[in-house]
């Protein structure tokens, strides 16, 4: 029965995302912004949230990604590290990165909100009696950043419900959803993106 009930529940996500895209047209976006979907976000570095929201990134020669860096070659060609912490994130290749608790991780998903997923380590509280101290569980826990104030959130439908409330097609649903799931969470939030792409200012 479960299972019914969640294919139903992809299947209605499946038809929302089918008719999403023809609601969301040119007349419905401000002059001085254009949708993600019809732009291309400048390839470069960008150093702050705001550098992001007005898409004027600084451009680089792209090297190598590290998880807490990234490498570009300067004007002499030598290697230069920008280190996650110091910056807000960076678009290449069609991908978009954002700098979280000192690592760059890829956005899953690109829209009014960009989902992506942090690795985490989190004490179990239990004595490890081999080697004594505590044992360190790895968790991946998926955020989401705001693009219209820079917010940064957890992913789960109780953050989730002031955008959701703003969505007749997905205010009454959401109440069905069990808050823990959050492969489900992040559907919701696919179908809200959906509704709301993300708004970028051209890049002149």
């Amino acid at each position: 029965m479960t299972k019914i009930i969640h294919y139903i529940f992809c299947l209605f996500l499946c038809c929302l995302l089918f008719q999403s895209n023809a609601q969301v047209g040119w007349e419905d976006l401000e002059d001085e912004e254009i949708s993600f979907e019809n732009s291309e976000i400048v390839e470069g570095v960008f150093e702050t949230f705001l550098s992001f929201q007005q898409n004027q990134p600084k451009e680089v020669i792209f090297y190598e990604l590290k998880s807490n860096a990234l490498v570009i070659k300067d004007s002499s060609g030598n290697d230069v590290k920008i280190h996650a912490r110091k910056t807000w994130g960076f678009y290449r290749d069609g991908e978009l990165y954002v700098s979280d608790n000192s690592q760059f991780w890829k956005c899953l998903e690109v829209g009014r909100l960009l989902l992506y997923n942090v690795v985490e380590y989190r004490s179990s509280g239990f004595i490890d009696p081999t080697f004594g101290g505590t044992n360190v569980q790895r968790v991946e826990v998926s955020y989401f950043i705001d693009t219209k104030d820079g917010m940064r959130n957890r992913l789960n439908i109780v953050n989730l419900d002031p955008y959701l409330s703003s969505e007749a097609s997905l205010k009454n649903y959401k109440v069905k959803m069990n808050n823990k799931r959050a492969t489900q969470a992040a559907l919701l939030l696919i179908a809200y993106n959906q509704l709301n792409p993300l708004k970028i200012r051209p890049n002149e």
